[in-house]
């Protein structure tokens, strides 16, 4: 509650609020785990009243700043992940390509009832199957159109 508190003063003192991710929940080997950067956000903005900011995954930030740091361009990016709601996002709104794996939160129903527009590019039962396909024929296996 201390480090909460602080928190308040914090942003009633002018400091602005940022979360590594608003994500309802995480894939953890014990299955899926609240997102603790959504509740304690909640808490801070509840008290408040100030916007969050997000600086980790699904924000173009994140996705800029992978690009820049790899010297590449958003759309010669790959995003993977496993959450309908984190990577697809990310990597559409960048142009980035958009891999979903179902080893988390995310299953292949979930990414196939997204509406058009917001389904990812590729879905993968698994990051191994990803690896094989990395791994596959030749160089450009993945290449973004």
């Amino acid at each position: 509650m201390d480090a909460l508190e602080a928190a308040c003063d914090a942003v009633w003192r002018g400091a602005r609020l940022y979360s590594c991710s608003q994500s309802v929940f995480f894939a953890t080997v014990g299955g899926r785990a609240l997102g603790t950067s959504r509740a304690i956000t909640a808490m801070i903005r509840s008290i408040t009243g100030c916007r969050v900011e997000i600086a980790g995954k699904p924000s173009q930030h994140a996705l800029g700043t992978a690009a820049r740091r790899l010297r590449l361009r958003r759309r010669d990016l790959a995003v993977v992940g496993d959450d309908p709601e984190l990577e697809v996002p990310m990597a559409r709104q960048g142009g980035a390509l958009a891999i979903a794996v179902g080893t988390g939160i995310g299953t292949a129903g979930a990414f196939a009832r997204l509406p058009g527009a917001r389904r990812p590019d590729l879905f993968l039962p698994g990051v191994s199957e990803l690896l094989d396909l990395c791994a596959g024929p030749g160089e450009g296996s993945l290449t973004h159109p």
